[in-house]
């Protein structure tokens, strides 16, 4: 990765105080207790318009909830056997979770209980699911109901967010994710309900599966997969957060984000996941109060982990104790390499585990040399005074001097 200079402004990380109020979750379904389709409530629907269901020599397309298709963090790929249970499309005849056999037409509703939004006003849709399907017929969608099921009403526009991003041409109408071959990825959407969602004692949501293809006998995968159901209730606050994103360096991670305005804002509470769903709070950052020009923020995440992936959303908080958070961002943790890199007080000690000659090189951010050497030794010591910046470290081979170790370090 290409460094730059980011010109950020560094804000102080002061603790700010806070109402221990949690978001108004009015309905959250994850499929894993109980552990059958019907003890999760929900129900199947075969529909007729514009097509029936079939089968081919006895298989046909179900409604499931199990194992063979695990609910999993989103930007990671399908799995089976993970211990955690997903609502998704299957053949019977394979138990191979979200995967379906074309010849056998497929019409299908699986719908919600009624949900009692009463006294709430604005409601969010949230959910993780993985996504496919042959051909433009072979797709799932969403729906809801305001009337317990008697009408229903497909869920129109883009979704307020997707980790990946869907595909280009899909949308709620079409729920497709990215494939990691064969399997789907993993994605989280977000949805803002429409008004006539709140304040009423039956709502629903359901998801349909069509497939109406004749591609073959052999099973299409993925199908459709669902998983982490929630509906909250949300206040609108006072930030209006323009982007959050993250870059990993050799021994910290760092989150910057950006806002267009605060009003009446207390401040930001920084919160990770080693596996995406479960987090805790790494720090709190203090916000402008009140500002109506843009404003930067850097969080430096030095706290090791041996995990593949850290997770990382943002809790915002109002004033009067009002909460929302970020959509959840993802990145592949920086693993050490052939050379282990050790800070000191008065330089940098650099473990050459490949016991063979190397140069080093050593840059600041503006592509000034601040070191260069060959070193044979394995445990090789840089005098180098401590600059609080990040620097660059090259490693080479001393025969043809092709990269070997390309670091962005702190020290």
């Amino acid at each position: 990765m290409k460094i730059k200079h980011f010109g950020f402004v560094f804000i102080m990380l002061l603790k700010c105080f806070y109402t221990n109020t949690l978001a108004q979750i009015i309905y959250s379904q994850n499929f894993n207790a109980p552990t059958t389709l019907a003890g999760s409530g929900w129900t199947n629907t075969n529909l007729t318009t514009p097509w029936g269901n079939g089968s081919y020599f006895g298989i046909s397309n179900i409604w499931q909830v199990n194992d063979n298709e695990s609910g999993r963090p989103p930007g990671t790929c399908g799995a089976a056997g993970m211990g955690n249970q997903s609502l998704h499309i299957g053949a019977t005849a394979f138990a191979s979770g979200a995967a379906y056999l074309s010849n056998a037409n497929t019409n299908r509703r699986i719908s919600s209980p009624n949900i009692n939004s009463t006294g709430y006003t604005n409601l969010q849709l949230s959910f993780n699911f993985i996504g496919n399907g042959y051909l433009s017929t072979d797709k799932a969608y969403l729906q809801y109901s305001t009337n317990g099921g008697t009408t229903w009403n497909n869920a129109t526009g883009a979704p307020t967010s997707a980790t990946p991003a869907l595909p280009a041409g899909s949308d709620l109408n079409n729920l497709k994710s990215s494939l990691c071959s064969p399997q789907g990825r993993w994605t989280n959407i977000t949805w803002n309900m429409p008004a006539a969602c709140g304040n009423i004692p039956n709502l629903r949501i359901a998801f349909v599966w069509q497939n109406n293809s004749t591609t073959g006998t052999s099973a299409q995968d993925p199908s459709f997969a669902v998983d982490d159901i929630t509906i909250t209730n949300i206040s609108p606050l006072p930030v209006e957060l323009i982007n959050f994103y993250a870059e990993t360096y050799s021994d910290f991670n760092l989150l910057r984000w950006t806002t267009a305005s605060e009003i009446n804002f207390n401040c930001f509470v920084v919160e990770k996941s080693v596996n995406g769903q479960w987090f805790y709070v790494l720090d709190t950052v203090k916000s402008q109060l009140n500002s109506n020009q843009t404003n930067n923020y850097l969080f430096y995440d030095y706290e090791t982990s041996t995990a593949e992936y850290s997770y990382y959303r943002l809790k915002q908080i109002d004033l009067d104790g009002t909460i929302k958070y970020s959509e959840i961002i993802a990145i592949k943790n920086d693993f050490p390499d052939d050379f282990e890199i050790i800070n000191h007080n008065d330089g940098i000690q650099i473990i050459n585990k490949q016991k063979k000659p190397v140069n080093i090189y050593i840059y600041n951010l503006l592509g000034q040399k601040l070191f260069s050497s060959e070193i044979n030794n394995q445990n090789y010591f840089i005098n180098l005074n401590r600059i609080h910046q990040i620097i660059v470290i090259n490693i080479c081979d001393a025969v043809n001097n092709n990269v070997l170790l390309n670091k962005k370090w702190f020290y």
